[in-house]
């Protein structure tokens, strides 16, 4: 989108609010930033839309200043100029050859659109971010459901697979002790009985 003029023309205001700008100078910025050349209509409309929201800090342009730079500017392209319309047009130019601030009404409706725009981008930058959030959201829904359809379905079958070795590692070492146990014994009782026919 083409950049507008009088938003522009806000904007140079602003950045030259501590020295003013002329006119002139305001026009010659325009023209070459915007790349275009003002025709007589378009020139007339942003004269009276500057002489609004522009102030001198003595003394505004007056309806009188506009009028005769609308003179002017309809007259400037080739006409022969009377001595008064030359004085006149020596004039206005010296008028509008002085600097210029931007009013505080004009400012804040600049700083009103900046905002805006800010704004605006921040609010793309957030649609941008919650349009990534549900691709995001789709795509992990998707895998979940992938993988739910893929798993096995209940009841499942369980194998149960005991380790008996433990056990009967167990059970052979207990029967070992227990033959060890009764030879022992048996011993003991052969012992006794051989000591008890000596005894005697």
């Amino acid at each position: 989108m083409k950049p507008n003029r009088y938003i522009k023309a806000m904007e140079i205001g602003l950045i030259n609010e501590e020295n003013g700008i002329t006119y002139f100078d305001l026009v010659g910025v325009l023209e070459k930033e915007l790349n275009f050349k003002f025709g007589e209509q378009s020139e007339l409309t942003f004269l009276v839309w500057f002489s609004q929201n522009f102030r001198k800090s003595d003394k505004d342009l007056t309806r009188e200043d506009v009028q005769n730079y609308r003179w002017y500017i309809k007259h400037k392209n080739g006409v022969t100029l009377s001595e008064v319309q030359k004085h006149t047009a020596k004039h206005i130019k010296t008028i509008l050859n002085y600097k210029y601030w931007l009013n505080g009404e004009a400012s804040k409706q600049y700083l009103d659109y900046a905002e805006y725009k800010a704004a605006r981008k921040s609010s793309r930058k957030a649609t941008f971010f919650a349009i990534i959030s549900v691709f995001i959201a789709a795509g992990s829904f998707w895998f979940t459901y992938y993988v739910a359809k893929e798993s096995p379905k209940p009841p499942y079958e369980v194998k149960v697979i005991e380790d008996n070795t433990r056990p009967q590692l167990l059970e052979k070492e207990n029967n070992r002790l227990r033959e060890e146990l009764y030879k022992a014994e048996r011993r003991l009782r052969v012992y006794e009985s051989d000591s008890t026919k000596v005894g005697l």
